[in-house]
């Protein structure tokens, strides 16, 4: 079982922040993984997962920081 604590949480808060980076420089530039990968200083692998997880933490995070107002 894995316990939650305030320290995992900001770790895992983190990790979607960096993956979300990664993710939007990726669709920014329309550069390689590894180009993306190489500037955080991961490589290619770890970019594609990054850039996979970051669509996913993104959809998450734009459920709290993405407001629409009606006119």
């Amino acid at each position: 079982m894995f316990l939650v604590t305030s320290a995992s949480s900001d770790i895992a808060q983190d990790l979607c922040g960096l993956q979300l980076l990664v993710t939007l420089r990726y669709y920014a530039t329309g550069t390689f993984q590894s180009v993306c990968g190489d500037t955080v200083g991961v490589d290619q692998s770890t970019a594609s997962r990054a850039i996979t997880r970051g669509l996913y933490c993104s959809h998450d995070a734009s459920a709290t920081l993405v407001h629409v107002y009606n006119t």
